[in-house]
């Protein structure tokens, strides 16, 4: 859960985001808590995508989609930020499906040029998710949990408050 100061209908208002990725299993377990944005990073089944938007009634729910995740638009109720941006509660939200391309099969699966291409034009936001790491971040082998070097450009040009990233399964950050 983030709590972070947005600038809201003309006032500095606390909003609270919770962010859910890769594990079906723990969706909703979070109890007492109505966050203003919910955020999906990937990897969960759009089935558990709309249980958690019922159980934690959000204002606006943003997503991207992960490397095991289906082909297809979100559930209604989810918007999706692949390369886009969209703006709530005074907050600029942007974010980058999937992961480092590391199959020849697959869904949203990137090679690091195509990253870099996507995102050399990028605007600035102020939180930007994605479901991959940055390079160098939270990477557990060599092959599959590779970051993407062109998220470390973004963040170096654009400077957002927050990048949040799922794929990786850190209990440690």
């Amino acid at each position: 859960i983030i709590e972070t100061t947005a600038r809201r209908f003309g006032l500095d208002a606390i909003m609270k985001i919770l962010a859910i990725a890769d594990d079906d299993f723990e969706v909703g377990k979070i109890e007492g808590i109505r966050p203003d944005v919910l955020l999906t990073l990937g990897d969960l089944h759009d089935v558990t995508l709309s249980r958690a938007i019922d159980h934690y009634c959000p204002d606006v729910t943003f997503g991207v989609r992960g490397n095991h995740d289906v082909e297809r638009p979100f559930p209604p109720g989810v918007i999706d930020l692949h390369c886009r941006v969209e703006e709530y509660g005074g907050l600029r939200f942007s974010g980058f499906a999937g992961s480092w391309k590391y199959k020849d099969q697959g869904h949203h699966m990137f090679e690091q040029d195509e990253v870099a291409a996507m995102l050399a034009n990028h605007p600035p936001t102020d939180l930007f998710i994605a479901h991959n790491s940055p390079a160098g971040m939270h990477e557990r082998d060599t092959n599959i949990h590779q970051g993407f070097r062109a998220f470390n450009a973004y963040i170096e040009r654009c400077q957002p408050s927050w990048f949040l990233h799922g794929h990786q399964h850190c209990e440690d950050v």
